[in-house]
């Protein structure tokens, strides 16, 4: 497994060496080398995969440019992640969180790895996209029109509840026109959908 490298374009860890170092102090993997490629990312937050001995995870922390205050979102999500163990609800599992920036500069988490796609890194179509969709989740895809809608009223309701909270801030009335559009587009996917539920 490569490492990735910025001359590619794609993000590297900051120091691969520290990381193959913290996992010992976690009893994971202990001392067989370090493999890592990055999966995907942006601006919210990176992934990329770990294989350490019998340890195949993936490593999620926010991108190398990221204020501080990240770190508390990411430890929120461990803290979800975690506290889903053991329940009925499908997740990946929870492997080690470190807060210590000393290892890569913000605080990260593992997680199981689960081999999957994401429609941000194709090139289908949307009717592939629903359909590759369907088949490898196993979930019916028919009423996809209804989620549709549901998504952009519901996203309408809360930029609306944002927009009428926000006072005077240009931000937030800046969302007066989007919340409009939101609301129209799903009352004119709903008239013109064949989704009869």
């Amino acid at each position: 497994m490569s490492t990735t490298s910025a001359e590619r374009g794609t993000p590297a860890l900051a120091d691969p060496a520290r990381l193959a170092a913290w996992p010992d102090t976690q009893g994971l993997g202990a001392g067989a080398p370090l493999e890592h490629r990055f999966l995907s990312g942006g601006s919210q937050n990176e992934i990329y995969e770990i294989r350490r001995g019998d340890l195949h995870c993936a490593l999620r922390m926010p991108p190398a440019y990221a204020r501080a205050e990240r770190d508390a979102g990411i430890v929120r999500e461990w803290r979800v992640i975690e506290a889903l163990g053991g329940t009925d609800v499908p997740h990946t599992e929870a492997i080690a969180l470190c807060t210590d920036t000393a290892v890569l500069g913000l605080t990260f988490y593992l997680m199981g790895f689960v081999d999957g796609w994401s429609p941000m890194q194709t090139s289908r179509n949307w009717p592939e996209l629903l359909a590759h969709y369907a088949a490898v989740s196993g979930r019916q895809a028919d009423d996809i029109d209804y989620y549709r809608v549901l998504a952009r009223w519901k996203l309408g309701v809360v930029l609306e509840q944002t927009y009428q909270r926000g006072g005077d801030s240009a931000k937030t009335r800046a969302f007066g026109p989007i919340v409009l559009s939101l609301m129209r587009d799903a009352a004119e996917l709903a008239e013109s959908s064949g989704y009869q539920g």
